[in-house]
């Protein structure tokens, strides 16, 4: 879908493809990962969070919008229920994507205590997804500290096409806010080039897997997030840093309604 040529799929999946023979085997994600084209990669390896390793605060949406941790990668799961995805990690239900709104074009992310914690819209008969947190909107809201954030998007052209704000690396926040409507993949672009990097999404069509990863530094340490259809309503999920968990589930919802 995203590649024409075999040529193209080579590269790709030996380059981007981390080994997941380094990672916590005890892992069920990572089982499920097992068979995808993986290269052991001795140096520089990332690992899998563990239930011993992680702690989530009380403070859920702090928790939900937190960057990975360098050299950390998450895994999660996504059930999907009538209208409705629910995402969890370790068993635990962090957050509920409901389709709302006229025409369903938008979905509705809370927290499992029922906060809103973001929203996905849909533009474009479903070629455009854009990612916001649960801020305000600016017409309703003077106060540009409780405006609502662009989060990403995912654009369906020729091919499909992803792109999150840039991480301030010193304290892991989102640059910029979003002060305005975005209704065409142009006018994020133009209005937001200094703050957005671009990602390929990336199809292994046998083992029901799409991936992403910067479409410029295609390394072993630049895998972003990795999705698996392991029945009709279930998807296994990995995911590493810059993404938090909200953007992580704002792609896989956005992917899965893509390619269902």
């Amino acid at each position: 879908m995203i590649s024409s040529s075999q040529c193209d799929l080579n590269q790709y999946s030996q380059a981007i493809d981390i080994s997941l023979n380094s990672l916590d085997q005890s892992s069920s994600v990572c089982q499920r990962f097992q068979g995808v084209n993986t290269i052991n990669y001795s140096d520089d390896q990332n690992e899998i969070v563990s239930t011993q390793s992680i702690r989530i605060p009380f403070n859920r949406v702090e928790f939900i919008q937190q960057p990975i941790q360098p050299k950390k990668i998450m895994s999660a799961q996504i059930k999907k229920i009538s209208n409705s995805y629910q995402f969890y990690i370790f068993d635990f239900l962090l957050m509920e994507a409901t389709k709302n709104g006229l025409l369903n074009q938008k979905y509705i992310i809370q927290s499992e205590s029922k906060a809103l914690v973001g929203k996905i819209k849909i533009f474009e008969n479903g070629k455009l997804y854009v990612f916001q947190d649960g801020g305000m909107s600016p017409k309703k809201c003077t106060n540009q500290q409780f405006y609502r954030k662009y989060m990403g998007s995912i654009c369906k052209k020729n091919e499909l096409k992803c792109h999150i704000p840039k991480i301030n690396q010193q304290n892991n926040q989102i640059y910029t806010y979003s002060p305005v409507y975005f209704k065409k993949n142009k006018e994020i672009i133009q209005q937001n080039n200094q703050f957005f990097e671009f990602y390929n999404i990336f199809k292994f069509q046998k083992q029901n897997l799409w991936s992403i990863f910067y479409k410029k530094e295609l390394t072993s340490d630049q895998f972003l997030i990795k999705i698996q259809k392991t029945d009709e309503t279930s998807f296994e999920v990995l995911y590493t840093t810059p993404l938090n968990h909200l953007q992580a589930f704002q792609i896989c919802v956005a992917i899965i309604q893509i390619i269902s």
